[in-house]
């Protein structure tokens, strides 16, 4: 038997967690660095959106005919979220060790080559 007190509470928390997203992707969207980022936090927000209505649906109606319907709904929206999310988080991270790697491969080069401009300033 569900829980509806639970469900109808997950489905407060993903309706707000879905606008504060939303918020922030549309912030995002108007600088120019952040365009990719926003569109990203927009789709993750539409998505706790939709899990809230199936949440909601689900603490409602007590009909065991579309219970499985709107639980699978309820999944489906949240798998995608969990899954579009992580993909994010794996990427960021890799980055982040790519772009740690490049600032300590690039430091020693640039100093190298500030010290050789420093002694001999006229390339000669």
């Amino acid at each position: 038997m569900l829980d509806r007190n639970n469900i109808r509470s997950m489905g407060k928390w993903a309706g707000f967690l879905g606008i504060m997203s939303i918020i922030g992707g549309v912030i995002c969207c108007i600088s120019c660095f952040g365009l990719i980022q926003g569109i990203f936090q927009i789709i993750l927000g539409m998505k706790l959106r939709n899990a809230q209505k199936y949440a909601e649906q689900l603490a409602l109606f007590q009909d065991p005919a579309g219970e499985a319907g709107r639980l699978n709904g309820l999944f489906t929206e949240l798998e995608s979220y969990f899954k579009i999310n992580g993909i994010l988080m794996i990427i960021t991270l890799i980055l982040g060790v790519l772009s740690f790697l490049m600032f300590f491969i690039f430091i020693p080069v640039l100093s190298s080559y500030l010290e050789n401009a420093m002694r001999n300033p006229y390339g000669w």
